[in-house]
């Protein structure tokens, strides 16, 4: 089950959530980065290019 600001307590399972729009993994971690009021730089990058990089 879900808590206040998101945790998750002992007896949790596993959610899938989904809205409208799309976003991409940048977006998606300028959000987390908001969230969790850290500070960090955040390049985006093509997918090829981190795919190259394994």
């Amino acid at each position: 089950m879900l808590s206040k600001e998101g945790e998750i307590d002992e007896k949790s399972k596993i959610y899938h959530y989904s809205n409208e729009g799309v976003t991409s993994w940048y977006d998606f971690a300028i959000a987390i980065m908001e969230i969790s009021n850290l500070k960090c730089k955040i390049s985006p990058i093509e997918t090829k290019k981190l795919l190259n990089s394994r």
